[in-house]
């Protein structure tokens, strides 16, 4: 697209480039060729109608781009030619609405089944029932069916398409579900060997959560943990989007704002809708020093309300003392540091008062995001390297009869 200030279309479609949110698709979808390679090899399974061996699980601190390939990959699904289901542990509260939804139709869940299958199907499903006999019955009655019938029925509507369903925010999914539900995809997967692939995502928590539902479940899945983003791909996600509007970067301005991103996915759309607001603001042919000084106020601001709401929920969790001692350790460790290492500075600066609980604060650390553990390492890393910096300079008066009794650790400057 020619670059063109004076098109009132120009101006609004490169303000729109950019969409920093929750779930929302970015312009260029860079850094996620593995993770897309091995989730689109399932996909063609399911389509082709073979065996899909495992349900596959996305894990990772918020903000990386978990959602964003669940909407990739249903785009994907629906192109090919399957159907797919969006769920939140929200619009399945209880079994029956999980029956309710894997059945078609939010309301009547099996009505809208019973009139799409075929009289074949219909009849190994569920020998003797019309949708004319269903509809005489009672609502105790329907959802009686829909619990006792859920299995044969779900493997009758895969047989008629193949279904795709996705499940975010999987670590807040009631548990007795997750346990109906993982064991629905095993059976209809397994036993019936009908076309189903199951895909849930949420944060590191998701993998207690799992256990909690199934304790095998978690070794038998495909696991993809979805991390920060290398800096080559953050360059890409930055530079292609606006290179398709004839707006090049200086080298030296793309390198400021990459690594000022750190390699986190909802930074980098923040630091693009801030510079083409400041490309349009000044006209700029290209994306300059300039250009970023310009935009960094408005990234600063988004970044210190996303880190106040981070620390809020560590202090909730009583946890801003062990974090402060876990962002000097990785600061002088380089960044990445063994559990062990962890635990030791916890109970050594009076963070936790056993190595048990020092273990507990590493756990909850990393279902907040302060904390990540890239695949296949076995070390911890922050999840992004910036907000340990915030946190220490938030708490830089920080008393010990304000928290848990822990000093403020040294060594971490930002």
């Amino acid at each position: 697209m020619r670059r063109d200030y004076d098109n009132t279309d120009y101006c609004r479609r490169l303000h729109a480039l950019f969409k920093p949110g929750n779930g929302v698709s970015p312009p260029v979808l860079a850094g996620r060729d593995d993770e897309l390679d091995t989730l689109s090899k399932r996909l063609d399974l399911l389509v082709c109608r073979d065996e899909v061996a495992s349900d596959v699980v996305l894990y990772g601190p918020r903000g990386n781009g978990k959602t964003v390939l669940l909407r990739e990959l249903e785009r994907l699904a629906e192109r090919a030619g399957a159907d797919t289901l969006t769920l939140r542990p929200t619009q399945v509260p209880s079994a029956l609405d999980l029956a309710k939804q894997l059945l078609y139709n939010d309301h009547d869940a099996l009505g809208g089944l019973l009139d799409r299958l075929t009289p074949s199907a219909l009849s190994v499903s569920l020998p003797g029932l019309t949708s004319a006999r269903w509809q005489a019955m009672s609502q105790s009655e329907r959802a009686q069916v829909n619990l006792e019938r859920l299995f044969p029925l779900l493997a009758a509507r895969c047989r008629e398409r193949p279904l795709l369903v996705t499940l975010d925010e999987a670590h807040t999914l009631d548990i007795a579900v997750g346990q109906h539900l993982l064991n629905l995809s095993e059976l209809v997967r397994g036993k019936a060997r009908a076309p189903f692939l199951l895909i849930l995502a949420g944060t590191p928590g998701l993998r207690d959560r799992l256990g909690a539902m199934n304790a095998t479940f978690w070794g038998r899945a495909r696991k993809l943990g979805i991390g920060r983003l290398t800096p080559d791909a953050t360059a890409q996600a930055l530079a292609r989007p606006l290179t398709d509007k004839s707006v090049e970067f200086d080298p030296d301005a793309l390198d400021a704002v990459v690594e000022d991103c750190q390699g986190y996915p909802y930074f980098t759309q923040v630091w693009g809708q801030a510079l083409c607001e400041a490309l349009v603001e000044r006209r700029a042919p290209r994306v300059s020093l300039d250009i970023v000084a310009r935009a960094r106020p408005g990234v600063d601001r988004e970044r210190e309300d996303y880190y106040q709401d981070r620390y809020t929920e560590m202090e909730n969790n009583d946890l801003l003392a062990a974090a402060l001692v876990v962002g000097d350790v990785c600061g002088r460790a380089n960044e990445r540091v063994d559990s062990r290492t962890l635990r030791a500075a916890l109970v050594a600066a009076g963070a936790a008062p056993a190595e048990s609980v020092a273990k507990a604060q590493v756990r909850q650390l990393a279902m907040l995001g302060y904390l990540w553990r890239q695949p296949p390492g076995v070390d911890w890393e922050p999840g992004i390297p910036s907000l340990m910096r915030y946190v220490n300079e938030k708490t830089a008066r920080f008393t010990p009869d304000e928290g848990t009794g822990a000093a403020p650790p040294s060594g971490m400057s930002p």
